[in-house]
């Protein structure tokens, strides 16, 4: 796994800020390749769930943004 991807404990933690002192976290679908705003109603289940500190470490992992939260 790249060091861009938080572990899976992570997803219920608080988030600190990113580099970019943004905190908002962004949620991959290990399945799906989609990724997802945290305050998205279609987050997959814990087990599933790849996290990520930008947009931009999530589509160089080559995830999908979720056409819904759009992020």
């Amino acid at each position: 796994q790249s060091d861009s991807v938080a572990s899976d404990s992570a997803a219920s933690k608080p988030v600190a800020n990113n580099a970019m002192g943004n905190t908002e976290q962004f949620i991959g679908n290990k399945n799906s390749q989609v990724f997802h705003r945290s305050t998205c109603s279609g987050l997959p289940s814990e087990k599933n769930r790849v996290l990520f500190d930008t947009r931009e470490k999530a589509v160089a992992e080559v995830y999908r943004p979720c056409p819904s939260c759009r992020p």
